[in-house]
């Protein structure tokens, strides 16, 4: 025996030269290019597309939750100081934040009505100096 093993890695001689033959997969060399270019336009095209579905979904996101929740906050921040003059929410729609803005405006009317009712009552006299300037009245000569 010279050394060589049967089956085991030995470079095959491909042909009269002696010299090894490539692998198979370097004899192809072209078509795995291509297939290699194919796979990188594939995986550029998926990242694009998963970059532009983010972006659409953002602002989908921003536009229809994020902005008409701040509007409400920022409305609901003014109510708790006081300021009742606020103009109601738009109501557009019937999903939830539609729901939520009617639900805003029935408080913000309700709470612009105690406030009146409140303001009405401090004006008016109270019942027991009703009834005192009466009595005063009543016992003079």
């Amino acid at each position: 025996m010279t050394g060589l093993r049967h089956g085991g890695g030995a470079a095959q001689t491909g042909g009269p030269t002696g010299r090894p033959s490539p692998p198979p997969c370097a004899r192809a060399g072209a078509p795995s290019r291509r297939s290699g270019q194919a796979a990188e336009q594939l995986l550029l095209s998926l990242v694009l597309v998963g970059v532009a579905t983010l972006v659409l979904m953002n602002v989908l996101l921003y536009v229809t939750v994020v902005r008409p929740v701040s509007i409400f906050a920022v409305q609901a921040d003014d109510i708790s100081k006081g300021q009742l003059d606020v103009p109601e929410l738009p109501v557009r729609g019937r999903d939830e934040i539609a729901t939520l803005a009617a639900a805003f405006n029935r408080m913000h009317r309700s709470v612009t009505a105690a406030m009146q009712m409140l303001e009405v009552a401090e004006e008016a006299p109270e019942p027991a100096t009703i009834s005192r300037t009466k009595s005063r009245g009543s016992t003079a000569p």
